[in-house]
């Protein structure tokens, strides 16, 4: 079996697997906080969002996975497709906290799965970006027609 090709040292790898790493957290850490009357109650991306969790949970080992089997193509659009459902997420997240805020003035805050959502999307993008950007280095100049 060959070695698997993963570099530590490239930064788009880095920002890939951290974005990765905190998107995993964030699913499971609550997202946000109600408060009323002395009761309080918190939902997470994991039960309380319609199990949108298990697609953040999915998504993130494919793009690790393919990362180790250097199918940067792949990670790319795996990446895309997570952040695109975490901008779904921290928007439907947003406004649960201002709906209930509506209702009841300060009853509602952000938890910090929210933060680590939108924190590892940023760092997907970063990764994806100088990803693309080490591509095209690494793409051979066109030679000209004779």
């Amino acid at each position: 079996m060959d070695k698997l090709k993963i570099d530590f040292k490239s930064p788009s790898t880095i920002c890939l697997l951290a974005g990765s790493l905190v998107i995993l957290l964030a699913t499971f850490l609550p997202a946000a906080k109600v408060s009323f009357m002395g009761i309080s109650e918190t939902g997470n991306l994991m039960s309380d969002y319609g199990h949108h969790g298990i697609f953040h949970l999915i998504l993130v080992i494919a793009i690790v996975v393919m990362l180790v089997l250097d199918k940067k193509p792949v990670v790319s659009g795996l990446a895309a497709a997570e952040v695109i459902w975490a901008i779904v997420d921290i928007r439907n997240v947003a406004s649960d906290v201002s709906d209930a805020n509506k209702i009841v003035k300060d009853a509602a805050s952000f938890g910090i799965g929210f933060f680590f959502l939108i924190i590892g999307a940023l760092a997907l993008i970063a990764g994806v970006v100088l990803l693309n950007i080490n591509a095209k280095k690494n793409v051979a100049p066109a030679q000209p027609m004779q």
